[in-house]
């Protein structure tokens, strides 16, 4: 029993790292003209950090969804590099591979890809998003 939990801890940690670890330490300030677009739930904006920039998509009034854009279908492909795009609550990446995944969670609703995009923590004062790892 060990050795199969073994196995599987090892197995986890490989799918954790399909993308690779990039220190995030970002400050956002969505109430002011540069971050419009996520000054009200619905909106996205793509910064830089992470291994393929990031996605910030404001959920509601107080809560965002936070996901480097690297696919993690082949995240070093330079191409493999999610696109927000609203078709219910997904997140399109077609430009390569078209695996689809869902902007709540990061979860896969289409492959090929079969793991999650990676979330990035966050703090959220009402004023300054803090975005981190």
């Amino acid at each position: 029993i060990l050795v199969f939990l073994a196995l599987l801890s090892c197995k986890k940690d490989q799918l954790e790292s399909a993308i690779p670890y990039r220190q995030v330490n970002l400050l956002v300030y969505p109430n002011t003209p540069e971050y419009f677009d996520i000054s009200s739930p619905g909106g996205h904006v793509y910064v830089n950090g992470g291994y393929r920039g990031i996605l910030i998509y404001r959920y509601t009034q107080d809560e965002f969804r936070v996901f480097d854009r690297a696919c993690t279908y082949d995240p070093d492909d330079p191409c493999g590099r999610v696109h927000f795009e609203m078709q219910g609550d997904v997140l399109v990446q077609d430009t390569c591979c078209g695996s689809t995944f869902q902007v709540i969670d990061g979860t896969v609703t289409e492959g090929p890809a079969a793991q999650s995009l990676r979330p990035y923590q966050y703090n959220w004062d009402g004023n300054t998003l803090h975005i981190f790892n």
